[in-house]
């Protein structure tokens, strides 16, 4: 195998599933240097691997769990895995991130990242303890949630300290939006990994490590790790409101912001924001904060309810995703089943973002009479029905009578339906929006539309409109509007710019939250984001890199997944909202009479990464001085290259 300093273990686990076999390879240093990690890796083995056109769903897509070079090392919040596929949910490039522990452990275990090809002929469960791996039956644990499945896997092993990825009966019956829950609490969701899981018939990965990461120059690193801590304590955001609420503080900021999706996205104003909001959550629900691996925020949290119709429960959560998407989204006031709406969607291993959107589309579907009770199987779907939801979240789990059209997503959900149901598939690419709503945050909402995998707030995360200074902006994008929620000049230089700080970010295997989420400090955005995982990745790896080698490789990533998206067909026309959000204007909030100016910020955003304007296709001269050879000879075999030199 390859030897690393540090940071990589030099191995890729490479399992084929239709022949129930598996091998050891080496991660070759070229891919290493020029990737990265995570969501590099899966990108660049991806598009190398497929072929355009295959089925999401059939034997020949590929899934990857893949591993950044700070996992299993003590940097904080290195705990993320990236899972990725073709997705079901979009036909593009499609990825999801988790943190908890299955990353470090596979790092101990002596692997970078599995491969996962084929479909096995009957249920199975892949074992990885250390350099044992070992394809084993998973008859028996088909039908089972992800908690019941936990605990067979570690009788079934004998072994207590594994972490496990695994899917539930959404997976099984791949719903579309169905996730990869990791240890049965954390959610890799969005995009459909779950799905693409299930149609290999692989219920679930154990993994237990023993060996240790090597660090290339351990006193280096403890130098970089002591300033990443002590930014993360000297932050009041980090430091004290991430242990206090977690995500769930969002909810009163984005209603405050008037950006809180609700029923459908009709409006960015919830009136019973209040009832739904972290301090709701804090009073009478929360049982303990708790972290992830090598995490010093503790923004997740346990919690449960004691009385009532849905006593005893007790959910890992929650997210602000999910009291937006049960709660607000669907006009849902009743926090306890916001929980258990939550807790039931990472049993059966369902994203939450995409269950509550399907079913919130269902509900305006029903008020506007598209949809009736003989559509809905007789269950009455008006706006903050908590009983509908937890009914429809069943059915569209097991596929049953009307959840097994919402099973499909919303996109294929509104196709299917036909009729005006399409203006109410709140959608980009086929992917649910997500966090808030665009008219107000016009970065975030840029962001939506350029993600590779649909509409995600975490590629680009651009919270520099909210926290920016107007001299810093037009400073660094060009314009003071971009440190204005509504402003619209410049944005598309700001998402380019956020995009390779989150890209970075995602390669290395650091959480978002702790250097592009929950700061409160320009200066740990701007200047510390890129610089402390800089500083970290070197001292790891033994590989001297600076800031601007890490923006080259995230730019790589942005340009070859978007590449990847091209040879399916996508085109400047796929980066584009409902309308909505481009003729509907904002009817209340501080954005009120704003819509999306949509044409203007991909306009700005193509030039600023050197794509061509009227198509959205990377250039043959940014992909050639990028280093994508192979991207350049895919995309003219296909005929698909804009060659600016040729048509001037």
């Amino acid at each position: 195998m390859v030897e690393y300093d540090g940071g990589y273990t030099g191995k890729i686990l490479d399992v084929d599933l239709t022949k129930s076999k598996s091998v050891k390879r080496p991660l070759p240093k070229a891919v290493a240097h020029r990737f990265v990690g995570g969501i590099g890796f899966t990108e660049k083995m991806l598009f190398d691997e497929l072929r355009p056109g295959i089925d999401p769903l059939g034997p020949e897509n590929i899934l990857i769990m893949a591993t950044g070079p700070l996992n299993g090392t003590a940097a904080p919040t290195a705990s993320r895995l990236v899972v990725s596929a073709k997705s079901p949910q979009s036909g593009f490039y499609g990825d999801s991130s988790v943190g908890g522990h299955f990353a470090p452990e596979l790092k101990f275990a002596g692997y970078d990242l599995i491969l996962f090809r084929g479909r096995a002929d009957r249920p199975v469960f892949l074992w990885i303890n250390d350099d044992m791996v070992e394809i084993m039956d998973g008859d028996g644990l088909v039908g089972m949630d992800t908690w019941e499945l936990n605990d067979a896997i570690r009788k079934m092993t004998g072994e207590r300290d594994i972490s496990i990825a695994a899917i539930g009966p959404g997976g099984e019956n791949m719903v579309r939006f169905a996730c990869v829950m990791v240890d049965g609490n954390s959610a890799a969701g969005k995009t459909g990994m779950g799905a693409v899981m299930g149609s290999k018939n692989l219920k679930a990965v154990a993994v237990k490590g023993t060996q240790d990461v090597k660090i290339a120059d351990p006193k280096r690193f403890q130098q970089a790790l002591d300033e990443h801590t002590e930014i993360l304590k000297n932050d009041p955001i980090s430091s004290e409101l991430a242990p206090l609420y977690g995500t769930t503080g969002l909810v009163t900021l984005k209603n405050t912001m008037g950006s809180l999706l609700t029923r459908n996205l009709q409006t960015g104003v919830f009136e019973d924001a209040d009832k739904i909001n972290g301090e709701a959550v804090n009073k009478d629900y929360l049982l303990k904060a708790r972290s992830c691996f090598a995490c010093p925020l503790r923004c997740d949290r346990y919690t449960a309810i004691k009385d009532g119709p849905y006593a005893g429960t007790c959910v890992q959560g929650p997210e602000y995703e999910a009291l937006l998407c049960f709660g607000s989204r669907c006009g849902n006031s009743n926090l306890e089943s916001i929980l258990k709406a939550n807790d039931m969607v990472n049993r059966y291993s369902l994203d939450v973002i995409g269950a509550g959107s399907v079913i919130a589309f269902a509900m305006e579907c029903y008020e506007k009479g598209i949809l009736t009770k003989k559509d809905t199987d007789g269950i009455d779907l008006h706006w903050g029905n908590h009983e509908a939801i937890i009914k429809i979240i069943e059915k569209i789990a097991f596929r049953k009578g009307f959840g097994d059209l919402l099973a499909e997503g919303t996109l294929r959900a509104a196709k299917r339906i036909g009729g005006s149901a399409m203006k109410y598939a709140m959608v980009v690419k086929g992917v649910d929006i997500d966090s808030g709503d665009p008219r107000v945050e016009k970065a975030y909402g840029l962001g939506y539309l350029t993600s590779p995998i649909g509409s995600h707030h975490t590629r680009s995360l651009a919270i520099f409109e909210r926290i920016g200074t107007p001299e810093l902006g037009e400073d660094m994008f060009g314009s003071s509007e971009t440190a204005t929620l509504l402003g619209v000049k410049g944005k598309g230089r700001l998402v380019v710019w956020t995009e390779h700080l989150n890209a970075i970010l995602n390669m290395l295997g650091i959480c978002l939250i702790g250097l592009g989420t929950m700061v409160s400090s320009i200066p740990i955005y701007i200047r510390k984001g890129i610089e402390v995982p800089t500083n970290l990745y070197s001292a790891v790896t033994g590989i001297e890199t600076k800031t601007e080698d890490l923006i080259k490789a995230a730019e790589r990533n942005v340009n070859l997944s978007r590449a990847f998206n091209v040879r399916e067909g996508a085109t400047r026309r796929d980066d584009a909202f409902p309308e909505r959000f481009l003729k509907e204007t904002m009817p209340d909030g501080p954005g009120k009479g704003h819509v999306f100016p949509q044409e203007e910020l991909l306009d700005e955003y193509y030039v600023a990464r050197g794509w061509e304007v009227k198509t959205g296709i990377p250039t043959k001269e940014k992909l050639l001085e990028l280093g994508l050879h192979e991207a350049v000879e895919e995309l003219e075999r296909l005929q698909l290259l804009p060659d600016l030199a040729k048509r001037e």
